[in-house]
């Protein structure tokens, strides 16, 4: 019995599905980091801006974590929409050629992947900036690994972005290109 993500046609929405059940989990774990960031560290964070008042720096402690969830939030949304507008406007276009890895692929998924590696970013800067006022710092073995871990994810992102993208007649893309928020 084959175990993992199975792309089959008799359930095109499985791995959609799937998908998405990843990104929220991602997110729930993203915005529980956030919110258990503590308020030491960010007193350090708040103390690199010399030029800001006390009273600004103590909003910036008590808002941090409100905010960052909130911008995750929406920045998710903001990238997530464009895909869902193009993916369900053009549902009706099918792709001409059957490239195995993205013939169950949506470009609804592409959103979902893009929002996914936002979300890894966004959470892999914060830990960065906070191992900078840390006294327990990262190895540079591990700061790399992290920026390395966030390139190699989006790079692979934009290879599949445009697997898809050309799996599609050049007819199919400018039809396409007509849904497309510009």
């Amino acid at each position: 019995m084959a175990t993992g993500i199975r792309m089959e046609d008799d359930d095109p929405g499985a791995f959609s599905t799937k998908l998405f059940a990843l990104f929220f989990l991602i997110s729930v774990l993203t915005l529980i980091y956030f919110n258990t960031i503590s308020t030491e560290e960010l007193k350090l964070v708040s103390a690199q801006f010399p030029d800001f008042s006390e009273q600004k720096k103590r909003a910036i402690v008590s808002s941090y974590r409100i905010s960052v969830s909130v911008v995750l939030f929406f920045i998710d949304v903001i990238i997530v929409g464009p895909f869902a507008y193009l993916s369900y406007f053009g549902q009706h276009i099918k792709p001409k050629r059957n490239n195995v890895l993205v013939k169950n692929l949506t470009i609804f998924d592409l959103g979902i992947m893009l929002a996914l590696v936002f979300t890894l970013a966004f959470a892999s800067a914060h830990i960065l900036i906070i191992d900078c006022v840390s006294p327990i710092r990262l190895t540079k073995g591990e700061f790399n690994t992290i920026i390395g871990f966030n390139i190699a994810i989006f790079i692979l992102w934009w290879i599949i972005a445009l697997m898809k993208i050309y799996s599609y007649s050049s007819e199919q893309r400018r039809e396409l290109s007509k849904y497309a928020i510009y």
